[in-house]
């Protein structure tokens, strides 16, 4: 018999408060006063429990990738997307908001092995990552992940 019983929902926001401190990312309510680099109109904001422990662990691992080569605190963007946005479509969407001074920074390969691509550009010592999640059920959304430096671009 359990000891103490735990809602999934509070269990959710423990799992997903203890990886962000894990991964040194900025805070939800934090990032939530920060304006993040424009997303694809199609974007919506993320709000899937479904996927959200793949979410969580695509989040982690390409924090674990970035830490290789990038040092600092990182603001994290979470966007649910329709399928129909292809990625060559995104790619070309954050090369062109970021601008000429980014190029992509082809250390890190686009499919890392764990169900989900990523793309990351680099400016000197700061870099911007994304994360496409690929939805696993047929009327699911696709989930991104933008990680941007918590210094300014």
């Amino acid at each position: 018999m359990p000891l103490v019983t735990t809602s999934r929902s509070a269990l959710l926001v423990f799992v997903s408060t203890v990886l962000m401190a894990l991964c040194a990312c900025s805070p939800p309510d934090r990032a939530a006063n920060m304006t993040p680099i424009p997303a694809p109109p199609e974007a919506i904001s993320f709000s899937g429990e479904a996927s959200f422990t793949a979410a969580t662990l695509t989040l982690a691992d390409l924090r674990e990738r970035l830490q290789s080569h990038y040092r600092g605190q990182w603001k994290v963007w979470r966007y649910s997307l329709p399928k129909s946005v292809g990625w060559p479509a995104l790619q070309s969407h954050y090369q062109n908001a970021l601008g000429t001074a980014w190029e992509r920074d082809d250390r890190y390969r686009e499919d890392a092995g764990l169900g989900y691509r990523s793309a990351v550009w680099r400016n000197g010592k700061k870099a911007v990552a994304i994360a496409l999640l690929p939805a696993r059920e047929p009327d699911a959304h696709n989930v991104l992940t933008v990680f941007e430096p918590e210094s300014e671009r």
